[in-house]
Formats: C-alpha cells, sequence, structure tokens
C-alpha cells in the first residue's frame, strides 16, 4: 500500500537530530535534500525531517526529567554528609535545580515549536502523497464499439463506447514510505537539520490535475461547422442535425506530466542560517506552500536546546573555579565570600575544602558516589540498595531521606558539630538505631 500505518512506527522510532561534528554543507542542502528531484523524494525527505523533530520534541522530558533525578541524588548525598561536604553537595545540588527549572520553564514552548515544524511537513507529505494518487499520468483510449443503431444518436442510444484507461503517478510508480532508510536514495540517515538551511522542494505550482484534451471527429466538409447536435449534446454531427452522418468515438490525452524540485531557503538568508522569514499573502493552501512549511521548520531549527547538563558533567577545572559553586557553600557555612576574598585563589580553596583536592578525588567521592556507586540503607526491616540516582527517583526517596537526615541529626547535633571535608567516601552501609523487633 503507498500510504501504511508503519509511517507512524517510523515517525516514533526514528533516530534523534543528528548533531554532526563535521562542517556545515557549502551550499545548505544536505546528502538527501540533493537526491530529491520528484514528488516521491520530497515526501521522503519530509517525513525523514519530521520524525527527527518529533523525537528531539519527545526526548525533551526524560532529559529534564534525568537533571532533576541528578539533582535529588545530590540531596541524599547531602544528607548522609557534614560540614564542607553537605555544603559542597549541596551547592551542586541547587545548582542542577536552577538548570532544570530553567529548562522546565521553556519545555512546553520548545516542544510545541518542534511538534508544529513536524506537522507542517508531515501535512505537506500528505498533501503531495493525495496528489501522486490522483493525478492523472496518462489517458490511453479504449477502441471505439458501434452500436447497432446508428441512424441517429437519439438520447437513449449509444453510438460508440471509447473507454479510456487513466494511469495515476502512484499507478506508474509507487512511492514507498515503509522505509525511510531503504527502498529509496532519499534516505533519513542523510538528513542533517543541523546543517541545512535550504530545503529542495516540489514545486507548488505542478501540484495541479492535468490538463484533460478530448477530441471528437465527423466523416463530411461541414457547412456550418462542428456544430453539435442540439437534441443531442456530446454528439457532433457535419451539418448540426441527425442524419446518418458516420460518427467516430471521442479521443482524448492528458498533459505531460512535468516534476521538478526547486532550493528553497529557510531562513531570511539564502546564504547561511539566520532569522526566520516574514509570512506571506494568504494564498490557497498557504500552510502547505513551500515558502510556509519553509517558516515551520525554521522555527524548529532555531529553537535552542534545552540546556540539561548537570553540573557533574562539567570538567574539575570548571567546577573549582566557579565562584558561583564558592558562593552557594560559603553562604550555608555562614561565611560569605566578601570582594577581597571573592578571588581565583580562595574560590578553588573552599570548593577544594568542600569537594575534594584534585579531579580524581572529585570523581571518585562525589560524581561516582552520586552515579553509579551502590548504596544499601537498612531502615527498620526495609533494606533498600541502589545507586543515589536511581533511589532519589524511586517510591523511597523522602523516606531515605528523612532518615538520613535523623541519622545525622542524631549522630552530630547542630549545636556540636563540626566542619568536615569528608563525611564518607566508602560503601555505604546504614543500620537503623530503632529497629522493629
Amino acid at each position: 500500500m503507498f500510504i501504511s500505518i508503519s509511517l507512524y512506527v517510523t515517525l516514533l522510532t526514528a533516530p534523534v537530530l543528528h548533531r554532526s561534528a563535521t562542517a556545515a554543507t557549502t551550499d545548505g542542502v544536505d546528502d538527501a535534500g540533493k537526491k530529491v528531484t520528484d514528488s516521491c523524494g520530497e515526501i521522503r525527505y519530509d517525513l525523514a525531517l519530521a520524525s527527527l523533530l518529533r523525537r528531539q520534541a519527545a526526548e525533551a522530558p526524560g532529559t529534564v526529567q534525568r537533571l532533576s533525578h541528578n539533582a535529588a541524588a545530590l540531596r541524599l548525598a547531602a544528607a548522609a554528609a557534614t560540614g564542607h561536604r553537605a555544603a559542597g553537595l549541596r551547592a551542586l545540588a541547587l545548582m542542577d535545580e536552577q538548570v532544570a527549572q530553567a529548562a522546565l520553564s521553556r519545555l512546553g514552548t520548545y516542544s510545541k515549536t518542534l511538534e508544529d515544524g513536524a506537522a507542517a511537513l508531515q501535512a505537506r507529505a500528505h498533501r503531495l502523497i493525495m496528489y501522486r494518487r490522483l493525478r492523472i499520468k496518462s489517458l490511453t483510449p479504449g477502441t471505439a464499439t458501434q452500436a447497432a443503431n446508428e441512424q441517429s444518436p437519439a438520447a437513449t442510444t449509444v453510438v460508440t463506447t471509447n473507454t479510456a484507461v487513466t494511469k495515476t503517478i502512484k499507478d506508474d510508480a509507487n512511492c514507498s514510505i515503509d522505509d525511510l532508510n531503504g527502498g529509496h536514495n532519499v534516505r533519513q540517515g542523510d538528513v542533517r537539520p543541523n546543517e541545512i538551511y535550504k530545503l529542495k522542494m516540489f514545486n507548488d505550482a505542478l501540484i495541479k490535475q492535468a490538463t484533460i484534451t478530448l477530441k471528437a471527429a465527423v466523416k463530411g466538409n461541414p457547412a456550418a461547422g462542428h456544430n453539435a447536435v442540439p437534441a443531442n449534446p456530446g454528439f457532433v454531427d457535419d451539418d448540426g442535425t441527425t442524419g446518418n452522418s458516420n460518427y467516430l468515438g471521442a479521443l482524448g490525452s492528458a498533459s505531460e506530466l512535468t516534476e521538478t524540485a526547486a532550493e528553497i531557503s529557510i531562513f531570511d538568508t539564502a546564504t547561511k542560517r539566520g532569522g526566520c522569514k516574514a509570512k506571506a499573502t494568504n494564498s490557497h493552501w498557504d500552510s502547505l506552500v513551500t515558502a510556509e512549511v519553509a517558516r515551520a521548520v525554521c522555527r524548529a531549527l532555531n529553537e535552542q536546546p534545552l540546556n540539561t547538563a548537570s553540573i557533574l558533567q562539567r570538567s574539575w577545572s570548571d567546577i573549582e573555579a566557579d565562584s558561583e559553586i564558592a558562593t552557594l557553600i560559603a553562604l550555608q557555612l555562614n561565611q560569605p565570600l566578601s570582594k577581597d576574598d571573592n578571588d581565583k585563589g580562595k574560590t578553588k580553596a573552599l570548593i577544594k575544602s568542600a569537594l575534594g583536592p584534585t579531579s580524581t578525588a572529585f570523581s571518585k567521592d562525589v560524581v561516582e558516589y552520586t552515579t553509579t556507586k551502590e548504596h544499601s540503607f537498612q531502615i527498620g526491616d526495609d533494606k533498600i540498595n541502589g545507586n543515589l540516582t536511581d533511589l532519589a527517583s524511586g517510591p523511597k526517596a523522602a523516606k531515605i531521606l528523612a532518615y538520613l537526615k535523623g541519622k545525622i541529626n542524631t549522630e552530630m547535633p547542630e549545636s556540636t558539630s563540626k566542619h568536615h571535608n569528608y563525611a564518607f567516601s566508602g560503601s555505604q552501609q546504614m543500620q537503623s538505631n530503632n529497629r522493629q523487633k
């Protein structure tokens, strides 16, 4: 079948937007676009790009959620620590929470813009699919057959029968969309959303039905032209009256099919990526014409990616020099940095006292401890195992957090607490002092 249900599977399972490290194309058209030469090529390209935009939009909530889980894991780690270490971990949690909140505030607009671009491309593809299904490519007249009564073209008399055989574009050459990565030279794997600034699109003026030409011939030299017989519309006689003239069935032909594609600038400049063009004057099918589809794609491509990078993904050299982290640590210790104190040397010293003296220590005692290290908590009769990232996003996160806070408060009351650079760096095996019996 030309329109397959597997299209929707393709849209849901297609790869995420390609982030290539190679240089952008010099002419603004990617490898897949260069191979678009007809309506089928554009259909496949439009659906491929739409699937990539939808996949990116679908993955956005998950990336924001993972960042929130990282922040929650840092909160758990901080709850099990004391002094400088606890302040350092809470500072990192605050940084991740801040980034997650900013990403969350943009999530709705971000996803809608990408979906709008994908919807425009899919609607355009559907228009071209129906064009291919309906546009007559050829019309071949059949053999005329003569009726028994040839004395006059009475209204109930079929003088000749000439059934034409019509063939659409789809009949002549099916365009498969079941596999956007195979079966055609326009492949999804060659689409580069982050590089293009032009789309190769089918000429709007060609999206119309063929011109059908019908001809009727009569025998003889008509005195008043080939007039239709007034009482019998559709028949032509040499003198405009019924009689014994010979009639020939109508002939027909369809206009020649011409399919061409042109490069359509996505942005407001033809030679690079930039802003989006203003909306053109409304016209028939205006939301499906090349200019409006390009505008929707432009807005989608210009939508800045959500910043969902965790603080734990940053390099140690970047973290130890971050004055914002140092300020958050100092404020928790009730030791705000003065302007004189807030120099690079003191910033590094404070951060190292809280998060580790070296990159190796930070990687092991903070990053691995929070994200990959297996922990075991014995809370009453409930034994909970897992890494902090998974536990922080699980159903027992609140229970673990409350337990850790209670344990720290019991073992080290606030009135007698001291600053400790490292609360623990080995495996965790926490036993509740009030185990149920």
